[in-house]
């Protein structure tokens, strides 16, 4: 069920989105990891494989682990602290400008957005009892 070649106009549309969204290159580097690691065959494939940018990829996956979280490269002593936080995770991240400039464009108002989310959007609502947030619905344990 998993395994099954797209058609012609769901691989068109597919196609037209990541041109939207500028992502072919990087959609290119992981038909390339799709093949040489899960032996995907070619029939499967929405791009053609990159086996440059998917050899950068899979080096980079690999060195990293869980998004980051294994990374030996990062500095995590003020991992605790936004400033440091963030500008680690620039200079991580700014490797990639030069390969997927569209990725790195957005990264900043993206983490900007999520901080005010956290920060003076979600916070407010840790602080609600239980029971109300359960009659509220904002109860997330339960789903």
């Amino acid at each position: 069920m998993l395994r099954q070649p797209a058609t012609a106009e769901s691989k068109a549309r597919t196609l037209e989105m990541l041109r939207k969204l500028k992502m072919t290159r990087f959609a290119g580097a992981m038909m390339w990891e799709m093949q040489e690691v899960f032996g995907l065959e070619d029939d499967y494939l929405l791009v053609t494989p990159d086996a440059k940018e998917g050899r950068f990829l899979l080096d980079e996956i690999m060195q990293v682990g869980n998004f980051g979280k294994y990374d030996a490269r990062m500095d995590r002593k003020n991992h605790h602290k936004l400033i440091p936080r963030l500008w680690n995770s620039i200079k991580r991240n700014w490797k990639f400008a030069i390969r997927y400039p569209h990725e790195m464009i957005r990264d900043i108002p993206f983490r900007s957005w999520q901080y005010v989310w956290c920060r003076w959007i979600k916070s407010p609502f840790r602080s609600t009892p239980k029971r109300v947030r359960r009659n509220l619905g904002m109860n997330d344990s339960r789903r």
